[in-house]
């Protein structure tokens, strides 16, 4: 993650006053998907991250909050739930904070969309190469038409998948 955070992917949609890069969300989610071709963990960490905390704190969080956390978020990332901050925070607030959320998950749904197309590609991959290596009745499965037909569609979904 302190890869990512030095490359600038953590605040790629966020201003640079705030330690952003100045992007959007489409070079966000290009990103994401890219990183989990690669490692669909460190895609779900830059998602949890830029799409759930850095969104939240942005839209949600005071002028010192942004202040307080540049480059929203920079690793290691603490969770705002455990400061002492939190305990302070009545019923009411837990509520409107919980409903601030909330809001920021739709983007975080077309987070999770880029990562599962990011962690496909390697799949259609080695199903590829499996049925190239493995043999039945004498051939290889990938010259069966049934198999074919799965893989296509593998492959047709795939590549439909980012628009």
């Amino acid at each position: 993650m302190n890869i990512e955070y030095r490359k600038g992917m953590m605040g790629i949609p966020f201003p640079e006053e705030y330690g952003g890069s100045e992007g959007d969300w489409v070079g966000m989610h290009v990103c994401i998907e890219g990183i989990s071709r690669g490692d669909i963990t460190l895609g779900a960490l830059l998602d949890v991250t830029t799409s759930i905390v850095a969104q939240e704190l942005y839209v949600f969080g005071t002028e010192e909050q942004k202040i307080k956390w540049p480059g929203m978020p920079r690793p290691p990332l603490k969770s705002y739930w455990r400061t002492a901050e939190f305990q302070k925070t009545t019923c009411w607030e837990i509520r409107t904070m919980f409903t601030q959320h909330l809001a920021v998950l739709e983007t975080g749904r077309i987070s999770n969309a880029a990562m599962a197309v990011g962690g496909a590609q390697p799949c259609l991959d080695e199903a590829l190469r499996y049925a190239r290596e493995r043999t039945q009745f004498r051939q290889p499965i990938f010259g069966l038409q049934t198999i074919q037909f799965k893989l296509a569609d593998m492959a047709v979904r795939l590549k439909i998948s980012p628009a």
